[in-house]
């Protein structure tokens, strides 16, 4: 069928589904020449989506870890801090998305990002162990006017400060706001994310988030080094004290908080393991 006459029959017929391991250098190839942004490296919480028609490539899309912070979503959901920082990881983030050249037919875009929506929770639940209640994305108004989101019934919620991550923090000068466009995955996502009722509901989303496989390796690979060090207004660092593990934050300089707890074992096919912090 020729491009041309590409009907609704045929937009039917588009499926989309998790990138192979075998196809991933395809992947970041295409992103890397296509996409103005180029290849994201596949760190963390992570999973590209293929979008195709007939063994075709169509679109590619990848949805990773939510901005730590976004004051138009944050103010949206209504969570207050220990809430957002326990549930950031129930959102992701629609961080790269493509349509392959040759493919910019209409409502192509909306029906890719649909499919998404329908499969992502599960793709979420099988692969990390927990649940996902939100979708974001960050549209440059400078580039796109986000029409696709808007025909997949995204909503705006306004600008972004426009200052853009680094390794260091934030960069000092703003770099030209973006579109916050969001979706949720089911009706009452919002109330979820603010649930208070923690034992019902718990900060790190599904209760046994931490027990799966995924888990245990993130906690135990390195001693559980993480650092997360935004330079103006969060600085979280975990690090192995004997048998303790410490957690200092701070909001703004000069105010800091420490907590200090031991760290409960787990078993894993009968054997202890000693150092794992839920």
């Amino acid at each position: 069928m020729e491009l041309t006459a590409f009907t609704s029959a045929a937009l039917k017929e588009i499926l989309v589904r998790p990138v192979e391991r075998s196809e991933e250098a395809r992947f970041q190839d295409q992103m890397a020449r296509h996409h103005y942004l180029g290849a994201l490296a596949k760190i963390g919480q992570t999973v590209w989506y293929v979008a195709i028609w007939r063994e075709q490539w169509v679109a590619q899309l990848s949805l990773s870890a939510a901005a730590l912070k976004c004051g138009v979503r944050d103010r949206w959901i209504g969570w207050d801090f220990r809430s957002q920082y326990g549930r950031l990881n129930l959102i992701a983030n629609n961080s790269r998305f493509l349509i392959l050249p040759g493919w910019n037919r209409p409502n192509i875009g909306s029906r890719v990002l649909s499919l998404t929506e329908r499969r992502v929770d599960t793709d979420w639940r099988t692969r990390f162990g927990h649940t996902l209640l939100l979708l974001e994305t960050f549209v440059d108004p400078r580039r796109f006017h986000g029409g696709v989101y808007r025909a997949a019934n995204w909503q705006e919620l306004g600008l972004t400060q426009g200052y853009r991550r680094t390794r260091e923090g934030y960069r000092a000068q703003a770099d030209g706001p973006k579109r916050v466009f969001v979706r949720p995955l089911c009706a009452d996502a919002r109330a979820q994310l603010t649930q208070p009722d923690r034992d019902r509901f718990p900060l790190t989303g599904d209760s046994n988030s931490s027990s799966t496989p995924y888990r245990r390796k993130s906690l135990i690979s390195n001693g559980l080094r993480f650092r997360k060090r935004p330079s103006d207004t969060l600085s979280l660092h975990l690090r192995r004290t004997g048998h303790k593990f410490s957690m200092s934050a701070s909001r703004g300089a000069g105010r800091h908080r420490r907590l200090e707890k031991p760290c409960p074992p787990l078993r894993e096919s009968g054997r202890e393991i000693r150092n794992p912090c839920r």
